[in-house]
């Protein structure tokens, strides 16, 4: 048998060579199955394979955004093997000394530190050592580490010790689970023996005021999952550490697992039905899980490679360990990736998953485990357990020993150990004396709960509010709160119930315990071999410790149930076996798989799925049949609701309920999802039905803002129909009429039989928010307002005005005056005088930016920019024609639709001045080119459009300077203008929204508009600056109402109204200056002011005068 070791490392290493080759062959290619990730460094731990790792890393679990806490020796970051994390880091940077056999002194940056610190390393990167191709990879291999010291291999300096482990842990929010690859304390068989300590309340009088167990209980309060190793001494037992929840009186602790270590290089596992086999199955080191079976678990422990401290100096990238101290952050690194797939989790419901998902389905094909025990604080013996009971000989327990200890040692060591050492025989020995819960199974942990646990609740937890197969009864409540997270629980979800360890308990593995305790310690004084059988006493003691405690947790014997509570949904979708009640207190709980018991919506909870419920549902709230997806029949025993039973469309048909017994539907409200107005749906069939809705033909039921629902019982068949109704409360004009739009739309396709109407099924379904929102932007759009600002824009006109303004400026120029003498002759000298008057120039050349921004009614808002260049020359003293071109880009845009408007004009100008009098006019015509987006959020749809405009603008202004014939520097010039343009819009189709694209037909729209006002103005000698307050008013077409309908909808139409404020308060200043000759620069703002809207602009002018 000593040969088999390198039978079975043979055939693992012909599976790492054909996974390495796998791996070359893939190249870059995307991972797509949980073998991709079966890479070498993988294999390289010794571990991820056995504990299923690949299969969450196929679901893209790795850790990532979480943090493992390490209370170890300290981290040495600087490994390459966590070279990709960025924020990991040892607490406070503290670092012991460490002092050797001969008394020699370490600090940090002594050569050979890291020899003496090298635990921490090993276990973090087992937990967390990053993927990057070099040696081995950790469980949760992108998450960060956060290390803080707890002891060293030799002496303990620099003051500090176990009191304060915990407490950076407790401390950082970001830490839930934390990894101790140690213990503390002895075992109680060895105080019993050692010290007489036979009952557990001496026990724990010894350890309960021990700072070091108390943080240990505290971790619950701070939400901490602590990870024990379950250390390395054969026990059959943990040591103090393990049992800390004795302190508390719990038999079972909430906020701690420990972990053993499975013997896994001599392993096979049978992929073919999900179990392990293995010689010995437990390494010869490994404590057992006697007194702590409820919260013990496995890992590999033997063979492990991980990262190594002293890289640095010894040239070796990882080093190999044994120990529970490897097996630990296996576990540690597995409850990180339930952490991240189940965000919702607190730290207990974390360990509730990693115990109840660990594999049990453990076969030991020699019969038995041998360890050795090496207590220091009693002699070294050998423990050899049987699974069965019977009794072996001396001799047979000898030969059997020496099979297991091959598994582990030489033939010459293992021989040594059978001559030297007394033998310890157990019998009727649990797998789960040795391997707790069993081996860890990342792949099955990351589906959630194995099983509902009601010894890890409390009295709390009980209730008597619900039933057990249909009558009222007590029943131990598991409960969830999925915070806003939809998630999923695909195991089969079994219960296990408080009892007792009794020979006739109804609990198997209790009843075996008891079994177990009795043969080797009850019933016996010595071992086969003639040692004393330590701890008689104490295990009594135990039992009856245990049993207390089961009876006063008020839930002996209970069957469980789930309860979820908090916003989002949890899914079932396994074969679950609790028997207790599944609740949707809020949120939504979706049998998709199946239940044996009843089920209940309460409160602001809902039941949905298509899966089957074996009891009863009580629906108090809402149960809605069918998947998310509205597939499938809601099956169950029992029906008894008072609350909303909801059906949902597919395109194979409605989801119904399906009871096979009564339906009891008094007080009930029936609905549809996803029904349109007209339908008629069979929602539920029973083989007898009872009581009456409250929503018949009569009195419909609002099924949502868009339609009412009404039900009929036909015989055994429920059947609900819908009506258009509008149920959206307070609305505008908008939303009114996109509600008639689409209640006829739906009826126009109905009509015609035509499918596109199921498009319309979303709608029909929003609630309120969600309908208004969505009417108002399939009612929204920009084509009628953007006409109206189109020609109501005074682009042109500012234009000209402020350019002929200055082009018949008053100027100041020299004037020669002749002098006379008294006799009436001309004087040989004249005087020159300098006065300001008219002084046109030929030619006037310009170039205008200008950008504005704009608010309009309903949160709509735009902004622009305007290039405007033109030419004019003077035609005697009183007149200038010219020309311009211009090209505007406004961009226009509201909470759902968004315009883009082109705007190209050519135009002509002339201008008037004579003394006080002054005036222009201008002709432009133009080509605007929309392009038009809305989106329509709560479709998800988006509708556009490409169509175009011509507009013809004919304009001018007349003003009155009442300073012309005085030398004052302030002039006072009222003014009167006019403005009259014609727009031809095109009709259009929008595309890219389907039915609810709106089609509009083309229009025609005059607008005219005057205003009126003063203009204060100021000349200088080289430019002027000035003032103008006024009010403009339009008296048609501010109002463009356009004609529109939807694509699907040949026959009815609507109108778009895009109505701008018809009067608007004018604001505007202006100053030019002459810089160089013949060369100014000018700049103006201008605001326009309606009651509902406001616009405004800014400019700039560079001009040149010859």
């Amino acid at each position: 048998m000593c040969g088999l070791y390198k039978t079975k490392k043979a055939h693992r290493n012909i599976k790492l060579v054909a996974s390495v080759l796998a791996w070359i062959s893939l190249g870059q290619s995307a991972a797509a199955a949980p073998a991709d990730f079966e890479t070498p460094e993988y294999f390289a731990s010794n571990g991820l394979d056995i504990i299923n790792a690949a299969e969450a890393y196929d679901q893209g679990l790795t850790g990532n955004g979480l943090t493992v806490g390490i209370s170890d020796m300290p981290i040495n970051f600087t490994s390459p093997e966590f070279n990709d994390k960025q924020n990991s880091y040892n607490v406070n940077d503290f670092y012991p000394i460490y002092t050797d056999k001969d008394g020699r002194k370490y600090t940090l940056n002594d050569e050979g530190y890291w020899y003496f610190s090298s635990h921490g390393t090993h276990t973090a990167g087992i937990a967390a050592a990053s993927k990057n191709n070099l040696g081995m990879h950790g469980v949760a291999y992108e998450a960060e580490l956060m290390g803080y010291p707890f002891y060293s291999n030799y002496s303990w300096q620099g003051g500090k010790g176990a009191a304060d482990w915990i407490v950076p842990f407790l401390k950082n929010k970001d830490v839930k689970v934390i990894n101790c690859s140690w213990g503390v304390g002895y075992s109680p068989l060895v105080l019993s023996e050692l010290n007489n300590i036979n009952t557990v309340k001496a026990y724990v009088e010894i350890f309960e005021d021990d700072i070091l167990y108390k943080f240990i209980n505290s971790a619950k309060e701070s939400d901490k999952l602590i990870i024990f190793a379950n250390t390395n001494y054969g026990l059959p037992t943990p040591v103090t550490t393990n049992l800390a929840h004795w302190m508390a009186g719990k038999s079972v602790p909430t906020n701690s697992v420990s972990v053993a270590a499975l013997e896994n290089t001599k392993l096979l596992k049978q992929t073919n039905y999900g179990g392990i086999e293995g010689d010995c199955i437990v390494p010869y080191y490994s404590n057992g899980a006697a007194f702590n079976e409820d919260a013990t678990i496995v890992a590999p422990g033997t063979g492990i490679t991980s990262a190594n401290s002293n890289y640095a100096f010894d040239g070796e990238l990882n080093v190999t360990s044994n120990g529970t101290s490897m097996a630990a952050p296996f576990a540690s690194g597995t409850a990180v990736l339930i952490q991240q797939v189940f965000p919702y989790m607190n730290a207990k419901q974390i360990g509730d998953v990693l115990l109840s998902t660990a594999n049990s389905n453990v076969t030991s094909r020699l019969g038995y485990a041998v360890t050795y025990m090496g207590d220091f604080h009693l002699p070294d013996a050998l423990n050899v357990f049987y699974f069965d009971g019977k009794k072996r000989s001396l001799a047979q327990q000898k030969q059997d020993c020496y099979e297991g200890l091959c598994n582990n040692f030489t033939a010459d060591e293992a021989q040594w150990f059978v001559d030297n050492l007394p033998i310890c025989d157990f019998y009727n020995t649990p797998m789960e004396d040795l391997i707790g819960q069993g081996v860890v199974d990342a792949g099955k942990a990351i589906k959630g709960p194995g099983a509902l646990n009601a010894r890890r609740l409390d009295k709390r937890d009980m209730s008597s509010e619900y039933t057990i197969g249909g009558s009222s009864a007590k029943q131990a409540l598991y409960h969830i709160d999925t915070a806003g997270y939809n998630t999923v629980w695909s195991n089969n979800i079994k219960e296990i119930r408080v009892g007792l360890i009794a020979a006739d308990s109804p609990e198997k593995d209790l009843q075996n315990r008891y079994n177990y305790y009795k043969t080797n310690w009850l019933d016996r004084t010595h071992h086969s071999s003639g040692e004393k059988v330590i701890g008689t006493a104490f295990v009594s003691s135990y039992i009856d410790f245990y049993n207390k405690w089961a009876r006063d947790s008020g839930l002996l014997n209970l069957p469980v149930g789930l309860i979820k509570s908090g916003a989002g949904q949890l899914t079932l979708t396994g074969n679950n076996t609790y028997q207790g009640a599944s609740i949707a207190k809020e949120g939504t709980l979706a049998i998709n798989g199946s239940v044996i018991g009843d089920a209940y919506s309460i409160d602001h909870g809902i039941i949905a799925g298509k899966g089957v419920i074996g009891g009863t549902l009580y629906n108090r709230n809402t149960a809605v049949a069918g998947d998310n997806n509205g597939n499938g029949e809601l099956k169950m025993n029992g029906l008894v609701s008072s609350g909303t039973l909801i059906s949902q469309w597919t395109a194979r048909g409605n989801s119904k309920f399906a009871v096979d017994g009564t339906a009891n539907i008094t007080g009930s409200t029936v609905s549809a999802n996803n029904i349109l107005p007209g339908e008629t749906w069979d929602v539920l069939t029973a083989s007898a039905i009872e009581g009456k809705i409250t929503n018949p033909p009569d009195n419909p039921y609002p099924g949502s803002a868009m339609l009412n629902t009404s039900g009929v019982v036909r015989g055994t068949t429920l059947k609900v129909s819908a009506a258009a109704a509008n149920n959206l409360g307070t609305t505008d004009f908008t939303v009114n009429q996109s509600f008639a739009a689409m209640s006829n739309m739906c009826a126009a396709l109905t009509a015609n039989g035509d499918n596109r109407r199921n498009d319309m099924r979303p709608l029909f379904a929003m609630d309120v928010a969600a309908a208004k929102t969505t009417l108002s932007a399939l009612g929204a759009n920009t084509a009628a307002y953007t006409m109206a600002l189109a020609q109501s824009n005074v682009m042109a006109s500012h234009i000209i005005s402020s350019r002929l303004s200055e082009a018949f400026a008053l100027r100041n120029t020299n004037v020669t005056m002749p002098r006379a003498e008294l006799a009436g002759d001309l004087s040989a000298g004249d005087t020159s005088l300098s006065l300001k008057l008219d002084q046109p120039v030929d030619n006037d050349f310009w170039f205008k930016v200008m950008r504005n921004w704009g608010e309009g009614s309903n949160s709509s808002y735009y902004q622009g920019t305007t290039l405007a260049m033109g030419w004019d020359r003077a035609y005697g003293p009183s007149w200038r024609a010219g020309a311009f071109i211009s090209h505007g880009n406004t961009s226009f845009a509201d909470d759902y639709a968004h315009n883009n408007l082109k705007d190209t004009r050519l135009g002509l100008y002339g201008g008037y001045s004579q003394g006080p009098h002054a005036g222009y006019i201008y002709l432009d015509y133009g080509w605007l080119d929309n392009d038009l987006t809305r989106q329509l959020g709560g479709l998800n749809l988006q509708a556009a459009a490409d169509y175009g405009s011509r507009i013809l603008e004919l304009g001018g202004e007349y003003t009155y300077d009442l300073n012309a014939h005085q030398m004052k520097a302030w002039h006072v010039i009222p003014y009167a203008n006019v403005q009259l343009s014609w727009l031809w819009q095109d009709g259009y189709s929008e595309q890219g929204a389907g039915i609810f694209g709106q089609r509009v037909n083309n229009k025609t729209n005059t607008y005219g508009a005057g205003g009126i006002g003063v203009e204060f103005k100021r000349y200088l000698h080289n430019g002027s600056y000035g003032l103008r307050l006024g009010v403009k008013h339009a008296f048609c077409g501010a109002d463009p109402r356009l004609t529109y309908g939807y694509i699907g909808d040949d026959l009815s139409t609507y109108e778009m109204r895009g109505q701008l404020d018809k009067t608007h308060f004018i604001l505007s200043m202006s100053g030019e200056t002459e810089f160089a000759p013949g060369w100014t620069l000018a700049g103006d703002a201008m605001l326009q002011k309606g009651s509902h809207d406001k616009d405004v602009m800014l400019a700039v002018t560079l001009r040149r005068m010859w």
